[in-house]
């Protein structure tokens, strides 16, 4: 039996705007560590230019760009990845990932913004086990404070 998790989307008002569920490795030094490789460098901007080819233009082309690159990691199997609606919760998880962003980050109206760097929440079984910048996230740490329990 795998280790299941769901990775959460929000945009920046909080709105859900997709759930991604993986069968398998979904613990921290597994999935964890491959949202990580995704997200550590990346940036979300609002109108993007040349240059900015690692980065995101929103939520919603994080969303897709993280989804490509998880899939591609997995050398485009299929299984393991799936993707619900918004909302799903009870699929058997064991872990709950929330890539987000700090809205108070964001500039109102509609004007470009950049260095905006997107927000990670881990939790197992109702425990956070990290909540911070995806960047400044590190799998095992979570591992260790699981230990403890």
């Amino acid at each position: 039996m795998g280790t299941r998790s769901l990775t959460i989307f929000k945009e920046n008002d909080g709105t859900e705007i997709a759930v991604l569920y993986r069968q398998m490795d979904g613990y921290p030094s597994g999935h964890g560590k491959d949202l990580l490789g995704f997200l550590k460098d990346r940036q979300i901007v609002n109108g993007f230019r040349d240059g900015d080819d690692g980065n995101s233009n929103g939520m919603s082309n994080l969303v897709v760009q993280c989804i490509s690159y998880l899939f591609k990691l997995f050398g485009e199997k299929v299984g393991n990845l799936y993707l619900h609606p918004a909302g799903t919760r009870d699929a058997g998880e064991d872990y709950t990932y929330t890539v987000y962003m700090n809205p108070e980050e964001i500039p109102t109206g509609y004007k470009r913004w950049e260095n905006v760097f997107p927000l990670l929440k881990v939790e197992s079984l109702g425990k956070v086990l990290y909540d911070g910048l995806a960047k400044d996230f590190n799998p095992q740490m979570t591992e260790d404070l699981e230990d403890e329990d």
